[in-house]
């Protein structure tokens, strides 16, 4: 026989919708999972995906064996053969039992020590669902009695009713609710909030909806509004990110497998890099008075985000520093500037510009004339490749989100989630 199934004593309490999917149906999915019961979760919140299908049908089937094999020995245990040898054996044959024929030896193998029956994983059920709904709850599973044979699918199904009713009315408010979050992403939301909320919104529509769970969906939805409120029109901020980002989650898997979980874990972490360095220049645009838009910047260690400016005091940048150091300062003009009263590097004179360089094409080196990236001659050729690797990564995002529809079994995983190799 199987050990008896250990049930926990506080596997959660129901108290929100929005907890009732996070928390409490991760976890019985997880309970079930353990002794091969998926097909009681399943039962309630049925799924399109094939491989799951298969996999319940099979568990449902063996569960329903167990069973029928259990009784089975159970009568053959205590049939009339069984007794009369039994009395015989211990001197106390009653008349007629010598007339009794032998029993003939069982045809059974002996039970599983892991595989329950339908009776046990429904009693097992039942007693999660019971301590789910606590004493507060308790009122929901008056009208179910332990000892009916579909016991824990029963109690599962008026906690479920009561938490989530699966009625037009419902589901309706569930989309609205995930669109609307969606929308309401502005420029100042907190983005690994919003996500952490859209994928727990997102969740729940996907089973609402019976489609097939994926966060690669949902991080999708994401970028797109992103994007959406960053404005076709501009070339910094988040679009920018974004890119940035998928080259670098391209390069990543070039190295190890990425799972639809790790690569929305991916994309976290950018949030946060994005959220912080938005932090560090609303610390600094605060203590200096600067005046603050989304610009992105990239440092010597390779750092990028976002870039506090100084408010702009005069309508033209000083004058040295542009022709200089090849920069646009607005917060002082020619006579205020103190940068030109600094020692240059030993061996350059003032006039070199401080021994700096143009970043695109390297005018300033070796003694040639010094120019601004802004009056590059080579400054289109080089935003026409910006915008040629931007167009690129909007391709790759359109395959994702086909790809992703087309694979029911595993939308987003690994083999589905095209990637760009430069080699």
């Amino acid at each position: 026989m199987p050990p008896p199934i250990d049930v926990p004593k506080t596997p959660g309490k129901l108290s929100t919708r929005g907890e009732y999917f996070t928390t409490i149906l991760p976890g019985l999915l997880a309970f079930l999972a353990k002794y091969n019961a998926d097909f009681l979760y399943y039962q309630v919140w049925p799924t399109e995906d094939a491989d799951i299908r298969l996999k319940i049908a099979k568990q449902e089937e063996q569960a329903t064996s167990i069973d029928v094999i259990e009784q089975a020995r159970t009568e053959e245990f205590c049939s009339p053969q069984q007794q009369a040898l039994a009395r015989r054996v211990s001197g106390i044959a009653l008349d007629g039992d010598k007339d009794v024929p032998a029993p003939t030896p069982t045809l059974f193998p002996k039970s599983s020590t892991t595989a329950w029956g339908m009776i046990a994983l429904q009693k097992a059920l039942h007693g999660y669902m019971k301590a789910i709904a606590g004493t507060d709850h308790a009122f929901l599973l008056d009208d179910v009695c332990v000892t009916d044979d579909m016991c824990g699918s029963k109690a599962f199904e008026a906690i479920n009713d009561y938490m989530a009713p699966k009625n037009d009315e419902t589901k309706r408010e569930v989309k609205s609710d995930y669109d609307d979050h969606l929308a309401s992403l502005t420029p100042r939301s907190s983005l690994p909030k919003f996500l952490a909320d859209l994928l727990r919104l997102g969740r729940t529509k996907q089973l609402y909806f019976q489609e097939t769970p994926s966060k690669i969906v949902i991080m999708e939805d994401m970028i797109a509004q992103m994007k959406l409120v960053d404005g076709p029109d501009k070339g910094s901020g988040w679009t920018n990110e974004i890119t940035t980002w998928r080259l670098e989650l391209a390069a990543d898997k070039l190295k190890k497998e990425f799972t639809d979980g790790a690569i929305v874990g991916h994309f976290e972490k950018k949030l946060r890099s994005i959220e912080s360095n938005y932090e560090r220049a609303k610390a600094h645009a605060k203590k200096t008075g600067a005046k603050m838009f989304q610009k992105v910047y990239q440092d010597g260690d390779g750092h990028r985000g976002y870039k506090a400016l100084a408010a702009r005091k005069y309508d033209k940048p000083c004058s040295w520093c542009l022709e200089n150091l090849g920069k646009e300062f607005y917060g002082h003009s020619f006579d205020e500037c103190n940068n030109k009263k600094k020692k240059p590097p030993d061996g350059v004179p003032p006039d070199k510009g401080g021994g700096r360089a143009c970043h695109l094409c390297g005018a300033g080196r070796d003694g040639t004339a010094f120019h601004p990236a802004s009056a590059c001659p080579k400054a289109a050729d080089f935003k026409a490749f910006v915008q040629q690797r931007a167009h690129l990564v909007d391709s790759i995002v359109e395959i994702n989100k086909e790809r992703a529809a087309a694979a029911p079994a595993a939308a987003g995983a690994d083999a589905q989630y095209f990637t760009y190799d430069e080699r």
